[in-house]
């Protein structure tokens, strides 16, 4: 039987992947939550579907001892298929004419994750950013990266709902759980908006005021902030 058309063959995996996938292969998650070390990210888009849209950029930071490592960060614009403005490009500045001048995914991808190595992921609603990362790592470094991720959106809402509980009378409802509202409600430093990297920046001193926070309501090792905070399901 002849086929007309070939047959899929089976992608090689990335050096970054299978580094990646060694780093997660015995993952514990039963250590006080400052023992590991974090890289806070964000993605610009140019639009909201995984399908029809592309990642425009990349921003990263790192923590470690829940401390922001200043000079250590990932920053990246990737080139776009599409040549033309979007209703994205009205947010995140970034013109087809210099996404068409950046890296592509190809090179983008496989440097994002070396540079997260063996650390854990935050995002703030992270369910926009992963599906946009594991299409490209699938396709890029032979599949998704293990790393475990943490939603800040969600650790807001279970600080918000102790708050809420505790003291009913003092607290103030926050209507929002944007990031730029909740920097501002808990007098955080403020960054630019829809810039990858600053949103990081802006993420990861949300990030560390919540653990201290929620640390102090009982939460202490990386397994219970993961079923607080979790992304939709276990990455490893």
């Amino acid at each position: 039987m002849k086929l007309c058309w070939p047959w899929p063959q089976k992608m090689a995996v990335h050096p970054a992947g299978k580094q990646n996938a060694e780093y997660f292969s015995a993952f514990d998650p039963n250590r006080a939550i400052g023992d590991y070390e974090f890289v806070v990210f964000d993605t610009e888009l140019t639009g909201l579907s995984p399908r029809r849209d592309e990642i425009v950029s990349i921003g990263a930071v790192r923590i470690k001892e829940l401390q922001i490592i200043v000079n250590d960060y990932f920053y990246s614009h990737s080139q776009t298929i599409k040549t033309t403005y979007t209703a994205g490009t009205f947010i995140h500045r970034i013109t087809p004419d210099e996404a068409r001048k950046a890296p592509t995914l190809d090179v983008v991808i496989p440097a994002f994750v070396e540079f997260c190595g063996a650390a854990a992921l935050v995002g703030h609603f992270v369910n926009i950013d992963i599906p946009f990362l594991e299409k490209a790592c699938r396709k890029i470094i032979g599949g998704i990266m293990k790393n475990p991720c943490l939603d800040s959106i969600r650790l807001a809402k279970v600080y918000d709902k102790g708050l809420r509980k505790k003291s009913p009378d003092k607290y103030k409802v926050i209507d929002s759980h944007n990031l730029r509202v909740l920097a501002e409600a808990y007098n955080l430093p403020l960054f630019q908006q829809h810039n990858a990297l600053a949103d990081a920046l802006q993420t990861a001193y949300l990030f560390i005021f919540l653990v201290k926070s929620l640390g102090q309501e009982g939460l202490e090792t990386f397994g219970d902030f993961y079923r607080a905070g979790r992304y939709r399901r276990w990455l490893v």
